[in-house]
């Protein structure tokens, strides 16, 4: 499942940015997901603008830790 290649993801050196897309999730899952290091949960359907601005962020956040 996505969170558990989320979890094995995180076990690396690299610090890889995600973003979850899910039709099946819940505000108590993208909770969890932000608060365990995801950049962002976006729950189906989304404004296509939202993606933009989690993938600005996400960018943004790991460029200010390079």
């Amino acid at each position: 499942s996505g969170p558990e290649l989320f979890e094995q993801l995180k076990q690396r050196p690299a610090n890889i940015p995600v973003i979850f897309i899910t039709a099946h999730g819940n505000s108590e899952l993208c909770g969890r997901l932000i608060t365990s290091g995801a950049a962002a949960c976006l729950q189906k359907p989304f404004d296509p603008t939202e993606l933009l601005d989690a993938l600005q962020d996400a960018v943004s956040r790991r460029s200010a830790l390079a």
